[in-house]
């Protein structure tokens, strides 16, 4: 299929004709005014107790429980049937704490430091090892 320029041009003021240019969609009086506040500035607080992960907390209370759920228990952790997902605390980590370990399934625990009390509940097919190193 040839075109020849002339027939070319013709199609493409056409299509140009054709469309509304520059033409706006809603005019100045119509349009919504939008007010937007002006930014607030905001100033990070200090924190006064940070835990071993790095997260701060102002308040002690906050931190304590904190830094207890994310050192000294196993929770809710879960391996696959035939591969189980291992658990570990190394001689050091513990150092006489109380440790709990709760709801977990498919898990190879071991803890290997001296602790004061070991509290266990809710564990399914879980291989677990305690000993003071």
């Amino acid at each position: 299929l040839e075109i020849s320029e002339e027939e070319l041009e013709e199609s493409i003021e056409a299509c140009e004709e054709s469309q509304e240019v520059d033409k706006p969609l809603v005019t100045q009086e119509e349009a919504p005014v939008e007010t937007t506040p002006s930014p607030t500035k905001v100033v990070p607080v200090p924190a006064a107790f940070t835990a071993s992960d790095g997260t701060g907390f102002a308040d002690r209370n906050s931190y304590r429980k904190y830094e207890f759920e994310l050192s000294y228990t196993f929770k809710k952790h879960s391996g696959v049937e035939g591969c189980l997902k291992e658990l570990r605390k190394d001689p050091g980590s513990l150092d006489g704490q109380p440790f709990e370990i709760a709801d977990c399934s498919h898990c190879k625990i071991m803890l290997l430091d001296n602790s004061e009390a070991i509290q266990v509940d809710y564990l399914d097919n879980c291989h677990v090892f305690i000993g003071a190193c």
